[in-house]
């Protein structure tokens, strides 16, 4: 497994297929009626430092900087990404500041929904199922996700409906 293809446009000190606009990589409080600035920082969780960004598909997204010797996390948040668990699914890279994992932004967590607020019976389920195969991809890899609590289960991100796992607490760790 090699270094993932990133698209072309690159700001300044930063490779990949991410704009960087926003320094803090977090979905912004309800209250907000609107995205961070790309570029624009969005604090730090454990050992990385997220930025907002925003992809070459219009999308928003999460760069989480890393130092040099977290490179073989930032390969499995890669791969746990494409299987529902972190949302680092949208690609990796390195620069000359270190590695760098792009991560989706969740639309909605489930502590969320508001009171008596409901999904359709076929999203519902469909969330189900994404969240099964997330965790029985940990299983498979004899990997505890950490405590599922409703503010770390991600019911999709904008594009994309499918739920995930957010697992903060492996960069915490």
């Amino acid at each position: 497994m090699g270094i993932k293809t990133v698209a072309p446009h690159v700001p300044a000190g930063i490779k990949g297929r991410c704009v960087v606009t926003d320094e803090r990589k977090r979905p912004p409080p309800p209250a907000m009626t609107s995205a961070p600035a790309a570029g624009a920082e969005l604090g730090v969780v454990g050992r990385a430092r997220r930025f907002a960004c925003a992809l070459d598909t219009g999308a928003t997204a999460e760069l989480w900087r890393f130092e040099r010797t977290d490179e073989a996390l930032v390969r499995r948040l890669d791969a746990f990404g494409d299987v529902g668990v972190g949302g680092f699914s949208a690609g990796w890279g390195e620069d000359e500041e270190g590695p760098f994992a792009l991560r989706r932004v969740p639309s909605k967590t489930v502590d969320a929904l508001g009171r008596g607020e409901r999904l359709d019976g076929l999203t519902a389920l469909g969330k189900i199922r994404d969240l099964s195969r997330a965790l029985a991809a940990c299983e498979a890899k004899a990997l505890f996700p950490g405590p599922l609590r409703p503010a770390e289960i991600a019911l999709g991100s904008p594009g994309r409906p499918d739920a995930f796992i957010l697992a903060e607490g492996w960069i915490r760790a």
